[in-house]
């Protein structure tokens, strides 16, 4: 919090912020974290909650599995210790 104050960020800002996580994915040549690819960002699955592929290149790691559905998941994911080690 003590960051994201001094940034002028209330908590529903940091919550939306944290949020946003549950969308797309860290490039390791970006920001320096996760990996190239991992089995929920080669282009083979599904991610988009109608059902449909998803548009833009294979690679990067996410923080959720289905990382083109808004919604929750960021926020379950993060606090499980049984959370698959692919995410971030």
């Amino acid at each position: 919090r003590k960051v994201f104050y001094r940034m002028g960020l209330g908590d529903e800002e940091i919550v939306a912020l944290s949020g946003a996580h549950t969308i797309g994915r860290a490039y390791k040549d970006r920001s320096g974290l996760g990996k190239e690819v991992t089995k929920y960002t080669d282009g083979s699955k599904i991610v988009r909650a109608d059902g449909k592929a998803g548009s833009g290149k294979a690679g990067g790691s996410s923080w959720t599995e289905k990382w083109l559905t808004f919604d929750n998941s960021y926020f379950t994911t993060i606090p499980d210790p049984n959370a698959d080690p692919e995410l971030l």
